[in-house]
């Protein structure tokens, strides 16, 4: 089959999730057989707007395709420069299925595929909706309507958990279907002891390592995790953090609201790096955390109480493919992916979070066995190809 995958709301290799998803995305698609070309907006190393280039068997279009329709001159403009290289690769390329990615108000392709004869499925992993306008009354109706014309230009829906599901259930007609991220085991493995690398960070040959990985938004939890450290150092003074992600800005903010120097000072902040290096150094910890907590955004927190954790989070997965046990927070359906591959705890209870840590890295028995589940768990349920084969079972009933 072959499918283009529209994702005008990511540039090309972002360092955080939303790229790393369609990478991933698209090159289970490829090594499943499938031939796929992926459409992003302009921006990302250096990559200019209607740059045309492969890399991993995987064509990429940079395309100013993001006008929105309240701008009616550009968005037309937008949408005959959309229609006609659609036009093209259909006639010259085969195209079987367009794969887009939600974006609020940009509905070339729903409507593109109807025109041409292209079966279009949507994949939503956020209620956008909801997020931007929901405190915005009249305008979230009118937006509503406008949602509910938009997904019926598609003959399929897919979403990342049930709480999204449930959102979104009244403004599609037909099924959602449900189909969790998931991590490539290939890239996240065990990987062989490198006492270089840790020489690198600064580790001492019996000192131990808590990991994470991620973006410092508020939900994620970082500073949770930073205050859960401090208890943690209290009781066993061999213990590291290293975190990985976050801008040298966002470091420095965190630097300056944390009172204990001594706590910080075992920190190790890598910043933001690429992403086919984070398993060499997740590799190095002992113990890996995913501190969820919604109650830290503001902004958000509403929306959290009222319809749930909506997000179904890629580090978690890749977590469980290093064999390491984590810890998380009990927030959304994340415990049930865990199923056993590590430790929950109240949200926001850093505390909780500190004694789930200390139980890890005292009881390597324990911790051995929830890391090889959580692999296993990978392997037999959450791998991108899996995640992959299931969406194929809908692109091919569509084609």
């Amino acid at each position: 089959m072959k499918i283009l995958y529209v994702a005008l709301n990511q540039s090309y290799k972002a360092k955080h999730a939303g790229f790393t998803h369609v990478y991933n995305v698209a090159r289970a698609f490829q090594k499943r057989g499938h031939e796929v070309q992926v459409a992003l907006k302009p921006g990302g190393a250096d990559r200019k707007k209607g740059a045309t280039f492969q890399e991993d068997g995987l064509v990429y279009h940079l395309e100013d395709w993001s006008a929105l329709i309240v701008n009616l001159p550009r968005f037309i403009i937008s949408f005959i420069s959309a229609l006609g290289k659609v036009r093209r690769w259909k006639k010259e390329w085969g195209l079987d299925l367009i794969y887009e990615r939600y974006e609020l108000t940009r509905t070339h392709f729903g409507i593109i595929g109807k025109l041409l004869g292209i079966p279009t499925l949507l994949e939503v992993n956020i209620p956008i909706l909801e997020v931007r306008f929901g405190k915005k009354k009249v305008l979230y109706k009118i937006l509503k309507i406008f949602q509910k014309a938009h997904f019926s230009l598609y003959q399929g829906l897919i979403t990342q958990t049930e709480s999204l599901k449930n959102i979104l259930q009244d403004d599609f007609k037909k099924e959602i279907v449900v189909v969790p991220n998931g991590a490539d085991p290939q890239l996240f493995k065990p990987q062989p002891r490198s006492d270089e690398k840790r020489a690198d960070l600064g580790l001492g040959q019996e000192e131990r390592v808590i990991g994470f990985v991620g973006s410092f938004m508020p939900w994620h939890g970082l500073q949770d995790l930073v205050d859960a450290f401090e208890i943690v150092c209290q009781k066993d003074n061999s213990v590291r953090l290293l975190v990985i992600g976050g801008s040298r800005d966002q470091i420095g903010q965190l630097i300056e609201g944390n009172r204990d120097k001594r706590a910080l000072k075992k920190i190790i902040f890598l910043g933001e790096i690429d992403y086919p290096l984070i398993p060499a150094y997740l590799d190095l910890c002992q113990v890996l955390v995913a501190p969820f907590n919604t109650k830290r955004d503001e902004g958000r927190r509403k929306l959290y109480d009222k319809y749930g954790f909506w997000w179904c989070p890629i580090k978690l997965f890749e977590y469980m493919a290093m064999a390491r046990p984590v810890v998380v927070s009990d927030v959304g359906e994340i415990t049930a992916y865990l199923d056993g591959a590590g430790l929950t705890y109240r949200e926001g209870d850093t505390r909780g979070l500190a004694e789930s840590i200390l139980r890890l890295l005292n009881n390597l028995e324990e911790s051995s066995r929830m890391g090889e589940r959580g692999r296993r768990l990978i392997l037999e349920k959450y791998s991108w190809e899996l995640h992959a084969r299931r969406i194929e079972q809908i692109l091919t009933a569509l084609a």
